[in-house]
């Protein structure tokens, strides 16, 4: 048993691993189907499960054995050499990525970077209000009213963009540092930052998640600190404000940040329990406040709301598919259904890597669904009871890119420069009003190769993938010292909230904060000190 014990959270994570492998395995056999586990062997798939799993549990017992014996904090740095880091850091980084800047000038965005842009009250509905009132405040008042150019207000606000992610990856290489990370690694570090292209281009991308990636990093040195003051650092009044400003910050910026905040408070309550008192919960409860009653302001001075549909990403997905499956159905629930979209309409728009061709649909009876939450929820649970294959196989085609185990992403609409003439409808009407396009700063020959230079190579490893070495740093890190563990837990809890909502199976920037922290996730076990 106690081999058991000592082993259970390596036994749990090759248990994963080995679904994960399996359920892939059945996607990548059956590309153009659903309703394949009813013809699936099931002894077969239980041998592979056994098969994967004791091969994961091997692997990683090794790994932890190997990682457990390494140590790399063994320069000791000056302070003159601290703000070195910083200063070179910040230098090389500017310098290539102010090409990316001058060649996509005023920047980069998608749909929703014109809707938070130009209906920032509106947008609120949908999206966290902060990152709306500061693309509205830099480009329509700033930018369109008072210079006279909406583009040089774009352009300001994605320049002020790079800088605030240049400054905040270039103070995380000096807090390493000065924790004495080796300057090999942290030269490893800043050369994945600097000529990885990805990097740069999604710096100046006008959305809500490089911001609230950039915001994450912070919780995260945050926590450093937490960790090694061993939780006395939580009643040091520095810790508290922060603490307060960041998390309000994160709930400004994307909505998601309320799982974050939940879960790792939470956790910090239950592992530092000494340190908490009456006082200090509360104060660590003014975030929640705050994001609750700005909400509610901007509903009201708006008079808009926040659509159930929003919360309901993957059940609407699951119903969607048992109706375009020919699934079982109730009389009582296809009255439900019917009444948020016909039938017809479902099976014409259904497409099982993204819901919102379902709840975007124009005929959607949104607001029948608000008024029927609790039905809607029953309805769902007793529609599974009589298609679980079906909810099954339609949740892992919605959240595949989380967790399968491509390589590199490609041909994924990764970054796009919107303000070149590809889309229509909504965007270029909003283009034309505000005179939004992009200016070629190049001449024609150098402006096409640079162009096509970062739309060729702005790729990253597979989003699934970086979550899996994600959680494999953090599983060796469990063992070398758990205290560490914390660090992982507002993206563990960011993770877990795409795998519950997320409307679509792939978005590289919905996954940009994992992106953005994986190189400095991924020495953490090789840094940090091994507890005795």
């Amino acid at each position: 048993m106690n081999k058991i014990k000592n082993n259970l959270n390596i036994i749990l994570t090759s248990i994963f691993l080995s679904i994960a492998i399996n359920m892939e395995i059945l996607l990548k056999n059956n590309p153009d189907t659903i309703k394949f586990l009813s013809n699936t062997n099931y002894f077969f798939l239980f041998i592979k499960f056994i098969l994967f799993g004791t091969i994961s549990f091997i692997l990683l017992k090794f790994l932890i054995k190997t990682v457990e014996k390494i140590n790399l904090n063994t320069y000791k740095y000056k302070d003159k050499h601290i703000k070195k880091v910083f200063l070179v850091s910040f230098t090389v980084l500017f310098t290539i990525w102010i090409i990316s800047y001058l060649t996509f000038f005023p920047g980069g965005g998608d749909y929703d970077t014109f809707y938070q842009l130009t209906s920032p009250g509106a947008a609120s509905s949908q999206h966290p209000i902060g990152y709306s009132y500061l693309l509205n405040i830099f480009t329509i008042k700033l930018g369109y009213n008072i210079l006279g150019n909406g583009i040089i207000g774009f352009g300001i606000f994605t320049f002020l963009q790079m800088i605030f992610i240049i400054s905040t990856l270039s103070y995380t290489m000096a807090f390493l540092a000065k924790r004495n990370t080796s300057p090999i690694l942290l030269s490893i570090i800043l050369g994945i930052y600097t000529f990885t292209p990805i990097y740069a281009t999604y710096s100046i991308f006008a959305v809500k998640d490089v911001l609230f990636a950039c915001l994450l990093i912070y919780l995260f040195l945050l926590l450093i600190k937490v960790i090694e003051t061993k939780g006395e650092y939580l009643n040091n009044k520095f810790f508290i404000i922060f603490y307060i400003l960041l998390n309000t910050s994160l709930f400004l910026t994307r909505s998601n940040a309320f799982v974050i905040y939940i879960i790792t408070t939470i956790i910090l309550i239950i592992h530092y329990k000494k340190y908490f008192n009456k006082k200090l919960l509360i104060l660590l409860l003014l975030p929640f406040i705050i994001n609750t009653s700005a909400n509610k302001f901007i509903q009201k001075r708006y008079n808009v709301k926040h659509y159930f549909q929003e919360s309901m990403a993957i059940p609407l997905q699951q119903i969607s598919a048992v109706v375009a499956y020919d699934g079982t159905l109730s009389e009582g629930e296809k009255d439900l259904v019917s009444h948020l979209l016909s039938f017809e309409e479902i099976k014409k728009s259904y497409n099982r890597s993204t819901v919102d061709p379902i709840k975007w649909h124009q005929n959607f009876d949104r607001e029948y669904l608000q008024i029927n939450k609790v039905r809607f929820l029953k309805n769902w649970t007793t529609i599974l009871l009589k298609n679980f294959d079906i909810y099954v196989e339609s949740y892992a085609y919605q959240t595949e890119s989380f967790w399968s185990f491509g390589l590199i992403t490609t041909g994924h609409n990764m970054y796009f420069d919107v303000f070149s003439n590809k889309t229509d409808g909504y965007v270029e009407s909003q283009k034309e009003r505000y005179n939004l396009y992009q200016e070629d700063l190049f001449s024609e020959n150098i402006q096409d190769k640079l162009e096509n230079f970062y739309y060729k190579y702005s790729q990253y490893l597979y989003p699934g993938l970086c979550i899996w070495l994600i959680i494999i740093s953090m599983l060796i890190t469990s063992y070398k010292n758990k205290d560490y563990t914390l660090l992982y837990i507002p993206y563990i809890s960011m993770w877990i909230s795409m795998m519950c909502a997320t409307p679509l199976s792939f978005s590289l920037r919905y996954m940009f904060p994992f992106i953005l922290i994986f190189p400095i996730l991924i020495i953490i076990p090789l840094i940090i000190p091994k507890k005795s």
